[in-house]
């Protein structure tokens, strides 16, 4: 067995102290229970009933497509930042992205007559569906809603405080809009 000193653990953890060095392991990050807040449109099954975990909806989106969406669309709709708009945390919105994205072929439906739909909250994040024509109603796959607000989370972001907000065509249909903002702003 090896004795240190009383001295000597002193210097040593003042030493530790100065160059943050520790003999302690890093701790994990602790991960937001999205499993439990994300609330999604009437129709559309939970997370849990898709068996998505928390690790799942704690990742950030994917940084490759982040500007992609926009380039292949045809331009039925200039996407949007809003600036002055109630912005929505980047994590939360991230958790709705992967949520929706996951749910591939799956229709996202905003009914005729209704002005929009609350696609998916999580936390401070609401991701809304519209309509171009409120009389006509929307209909979209989830994963192409997915793809549209990634647009908005690429381009729109707030980096230093971590917010976005903003509007896109959902992919390859500008009939369906989607709208990223703080829960509430809408409602």
């Amino acid at each position: 067995m090896v004795a240190i000193s009383k001295p000597a653990f002193a210097i040593l953890a003042v030493f530790n102290l100065f160059t943050g060095t520790s003999a302690a392991p890093a701790s994990k990050p602790e991960l937001t229970d999205y499993l439990s807040l994300i609330k999604v449109a009437p129709g559309l099954p939970t997370p849990k009933e898709l068996g998505l975990t928390n690790e799942f909806l704690n990742n950030p989106i994917p940084e490759h497509a982040a500007h992609q969406a926009r380039e292949l669309l045809s331009k039925r709709y200039n996407p949007v930042c809003w600036p002055g708009v109630p912005q929505c945390s980047i994590a939360d919105a991230a958790a709705c992205f992967a949520y929706l994205n996951s749910l591939g072929s799956q229709r996202c439906v905003v009914n005729p007559g209704t002005s929009r739909v609350r696609m998916c909250v999580a936390g401070s994040c609401g991701w809304y569906g519209r309509p171009e024509i409120v009389r006509n109603g929307a209909s979209s796959t989830c994963v192409t809603v997915a793809a549209g607000g990634n647009w908005v989370l690429g381009n729109c972001r707030v980096p230093l405080v971590g917010t976005v907000a903003g509007s896109n065509a959902a992919y390859g249909n500008g009939n369906f809009l989607v709208d990223i903002a703080r829960v509430g702003y809408f409602d």
